[in-house]
């Protein structure tokens, strides 16, 4: 039997002008330290910017659901699934002091205008219940 508690909620805006206003050294480093080599390889060739802002809010969304940021933003791929719903990437490995009965399910949604980008971030927490026999 398993029941699934929510342990963190976070969301995080971006100015996608601030981003469209870089010059391409500050683009180049902004890419670097925030994106992983998987989420720059995947950059659409049309408006860079909005997924630039997409994948940025997302790992500050997580941040703040996980209530640290002990992990640097390049480490974190956000990709998508089959049916185009984003996800994190291997997420487990940003948990501290995780009991090994427990499994995490982080839930992520990213959305974006001309100007904005949001994401939202759901950490649930599944822990198996054992049920306790006596003989």
């Amino acid at each position: 039997m398993e029941q699934g508690v929510i342990v963190g909620i976070g969301t995080d805006i971006v100015d996608v002008w601030r981003l469209r206003r870089m010059d391409s050294g500050q683009r180049e480093s902004f890419n670097r330290k925030n994106l992983s080599p998987e989420e720059i390889s995947n950059m659409p060739d049309t408006n860079p910017e909005t997924f630039m802002a997409g994948r940025y809010a997302a790992k500050g969304a997580l941040a703040k659901a996980l209530g640290h940021r002990g992990f640097s933003f390049a480490s974190v791929t956000v990709l998508n699934d089959d049916s185009g719903r984003p996800c994190f990437k291997n997420p487990d490995m940003l948990l501290k002091n995780r009991d090994p009965r427990e499994t995490y399910s982080f839930h992520l949604s990213i959305s974006h205008n001309s100007d904005h980008a949001v994401a939202f971030v759901v950490v649930e927490r599944i822990v198996e219940k054992t049920r306790n026999t006596w003989i």
